[in-house]
């Protein structure tokens, strides 16, 4: 069945609606779902294309070219958002038959953000230990990354073993929590998503990286030991509610 663009804008949609700082990338995020879903891409291939337009990117970084790597992870986020359009459009509005694909589709959506977490972090640590002749920086990168995979995953067995049946991951659950509309509640959501997902690195680095090219190094430290911290005192909440 053809749809026009605005018929799959008007069916892609999350509910609830995007907050202000993510109403520029999914703009971006929408007509690109489009031609896939016009080319043919069912969500599952756009989640494999993700995960490999991410090995791109990564590679660029590890050519020591960041500018390239940086946008390449960029175009990968951009198809991880775009998995979730062109699945609401072809199985929810469309009705077409998930079967065996939702399972692959659960399992490729964690393959994602695994491998894009992996990915993103040993590659910006490898450049900067590089550039720098510091292997600290490559040892920083590594913890960030494995912190935060333990943390995701404690929180979601935590969750299973709360509830068996669910099959929600633990940042949606903490997304249902945080949302509520307000300036105030939307600026905690913010900086819990930058805690929380890959989807807002590229835009620290890349901005850094344009207008303070000196300083670039600096901010990986600060903002990489910021992760860790913050992941470090999610898991310590999480395991001391578990007691309770």
């Amino acid at each position: 069945m053809k749809l026009t663009y605005r018929e799959f804008l008007q069916h892609c949609k999350k509910t609830p609606p995007r907050i202000y700082y993510t109403w520029i990338y999914h703009q971006i995020a929408y007509p690109l779902s489009y031609i896939l879903f016009i080319l043919g891409f069912s969500a599952n291939a756009i989640s494999a294309l993700a995960i490999l337009v991410s090995g791109v990117g990564a590679y660029f970084v590890f050519q020591k070219n960041l500018l390239a790597g940086l946008l390449v992870f960029l175009l990968s986020y951009l198809l991880d958002c775009s998995d979730g359009n062109v699945a609401r459009v072809r199985y929810g509005y469309l009705g077409e038959a998930r079967g065996a694909q939702q399972q692959l589709g659960l399992l490729l959506e964690n393959l994602y953000t695994n491998a894009s977490t992996f990915l993103f972090f040993i590659s910006l640590g490898y450049y900067f230990t590089a550039i720098e002749n510091n292997f600290g920086y490559l040892w920083l990168a590594v913890t960030a990354a494995g912190i935060k995979l333990i943390t995701r995953y404690t929180i979601l067995h935590m969750n299973i073993l709360r509830n068996p049946e669910t099959k929600k991951s633990d940042s949606e659950e903490g997304d249902g929590q945080l949302f509520r509309p307000g300036f105030l509640n939307e600026t905690k959501f913010f900086f819990v998503r930058v805690a929380n997902s890959a989807r807002l690195y590229f835009v620290a680095f890349l901005l850094v990286f344009l207008l303070w090219p000196r300083e670039l190094a600096s901010v990986f430290v600060w903002y990489f030991s910021f992760i860790i911290v913050l992941s470090f005192a999610k898991l310590f909440l999480v395991l001391a509610r578990k007691q309770s």
